[in-house]
């Protein structure tokens, strides 16, 4: 693999012009090695992501021995852009950060398994119902800072540094032998036994909540509600056309605060969302009076655009009219459509809140 490898990327380096970073992902492999046969190694980096990369923010940068210092900052500023929280690592380890960590783990649960001191389902549970919950918002040196209260990290390593001479744990891997194998094979089946597809389904399900609740969005976009006015009545006595329009605008408006374009923002930046095209569905007459919810859901993201969906129910629960509506972000300077800043984009990435089945049959980002 190591040889295709070194192949690939030298053919890369002899077909792209010079001026071109080329990154590559590897867990096991450093870029010296990799890019052994480029002529230009100096813009050969790593861009190691985590699983699933789609969720998980995480992408580690790093060079290799002959990597210039600006290819390795341009990779990083690129990973930036695209919303990843990038660490730059200073040189080359084997395994990188994260999954030298995840590795030191995973050897000392293979040794309990194969010693009979736990199953695997305990050891699962050890970390979802313990210390992962501390994780996601402390490390783990600042998990064990806190530890032991005001004093700190210094209290920590003087009191308990004695402690890591005990045998704790045990670093080199076991055998893999046949039985260990079948002994943790087995133990994922009999700790849950739902196909694999679903069990990423919920993962997945589970980061995006988790995610979510850190970045200060909680929960999907909140629902916009309103009572119809007598000046939104028609001469038939119900809710005009032009207001279900305008009840959805109202709603595209408190979507844009959540997702910081309120209205300091358009102020400051000089930018907002300028609808390009929408399409809306009457399906029900609302009285004047009547309370009507308006939910609202991200359907898609681009560098510029936004996809929105939102569905209009009454009183009683009943759907009462959706639209569906393409908005693209403008102003600034030069005048025109712009990217959404980083901090706009995160938003967006944390409040997407589905797909419903009637999207999409008109509107195509």
């Amino acid at each position: 693999m190591l040889q295709l490898k070194q192949q690939l990327l030298a053919r890369l380096d002899a077909a792209s012009d010079p001026g071109i970073v080329i990154g590559s992902s590897t867990s096991g492999y450093s870029m010296t090695e990799m890019a052994l046969n480029a002529e230009r190694p100096e813009r050969f980096v790593v861009g190691h992501p985590f699983n699933p990369p789609y969720l998980i923010p995480l992408v580690e940068v790093v060079g290799g021995e002959r990597t210039s210092a600006e290819a390795v900052q341009w990779a990083a500023d690129f990973y930036e852009r695209i919303g990843k929280s990038v660490i730059t690592m200073d040189r080359e380890v084997p395994g990188f950060i994260a999954n030298r960590l995840q590795e030191a783990l995973w050897r000392e649960a293979l040794h309990m398994v194969d010693n009979g001191e736990a199953t695997v389902e305990q050891i699962d549970r050890s970390i979802t119902e313990g210390p992962g919950l501390r994780w996601p918002f402390q490390g783990p040196m600042l998990t064990f800072h806190l530890a032991s209260g005001e004093g700190g990290m210094a209290h920590m390593l003087d009191h308990f540094g004695p402690s890591l001479k005990s045998p704790w744990t045990r670093l080199d891997a076991p055998e893999l032998t046949e039985r260990l194998r079948d002994d943790v094979v087995d133990g994922c089946a009999v700790e849950d036994a739902r196909p694999v597809t679903e069990l990423m389904q919920e993962r997945d399900r589970g980061i995006i909540a988790l995610r979510r609740m850190i970045e200060g969005c909680a929960v999907d976009l909140p629902e916009y509600r309103t009572a119809v006015r007598e000046e939104w009545i028609d001469y038939n006595g119900h809710l005009s056309e032009a207001y279900y329009v305008l009840v959805f605008g109202f709603a595209t408006d408190q979507a844009m605060e959540v997702l910081g374009m309120d209205a300091a923002y358009r102020q400051r930046e000089g930018a907002s969302l300028y609808t390009v095209e929408a399409h809306v569905r009457y399906l029900q007459e609302v009285p004047q009076g009547a309370g009507v919810a308006v939910r609202t859901a991200i359907v898609g993201t681009g560098d510029r655009k936004l996809h929105l969906a939102h569905e209009m129910h009454d009183d009683s629960g009943r759907l009462v009219a959706t639209e569906e509506m393409l908005g693209v972000h403008v102003g600034g300077e030069p005048a025109g459509a712009q990217p959404f800043p980083s901090e706009v984009r995160k938003r967006m990435a944390m409040c997407g809140s589905g797909k419903p089945d009637w999207v999409g049959r008109a509107v195509r980002m």
